[in-house]
């Protein structure tokens, strides 16, 4: 009786990069060059206030920066936008109330309350689109938490030299 041997099913090529393994030299060396060059920003097209930056800041440091490409960096930017609304909107119905008089000298329901809801949910929207939600920083996202771990640990390692002024780094 003649054997025959089943191939694999061969995998087509979908025209898309893989990314490198962030447990492999290659991947070790663009975690270390990544952290030479300078903090992340958003794409020149998009616009943060003031107000926004620590927001942006936070959001950026839950993955690693190789692991940020243009559009998620885009999608960062209105997250932060919308989290530094959220905080402005919070403020002001600390100090107004939830329940506040209309023209007629009705008692209603701030409508900023509402705005805080609808932002809130956007807010939720976008971290799950850029996966910097929960379950993508803490969750099933293994991936890309050992490469944050792995990035945590270079910078460990790296950080007397990125406190010295005397390496050349990118300016933006």
């Amino acid at each position: 009786m003649k054997r025959t041997t089943s191939k694999a099913p061969t995998r087509k090529s979908t025209g898309k990069q893989r990314r490198t393994r962030s447990d492999s030299v290659k991947g070790h060396q663009e975690i270390a060059v990544s952290l030479f060059a300078g903090d992340l920003a958003p794409p020149p097209h998009v616009k943060l206030r003031e107000r926004d930056i620590p927001f942006w800041n936070d959001i950026i440091a839950t993955r690693a920066r190789v692991l940020w490409n243009e559009s998620d960096l885009a999608i960062a930017a209105e997250l932060a936008r919308v989290k530094s609304d959220i905080e402005k909107i919070r403020d002001e119905l600390e100090s107004e109330g939830d329940i506040i008089e209309n023209q007629k000298g009705t008692k209603v329901v701030n409508p900023k309350r509402y705005l805080l809801i609808a932002l809130t949910g956007q807010a939720l929207s976008i971290s799950s689109k850029i996966q910097v939600n929960t379950e993508a920083t803490s969750g099933k996202s293994r991936e890309g938490r050992k490469v944050k771990e792995k990035e945590d640990d270079v910078k460990t390692k790296i950080r007397p030299a990125l406190q010295d002024d005397l390496i050349p780094r990118r300016m933006n």
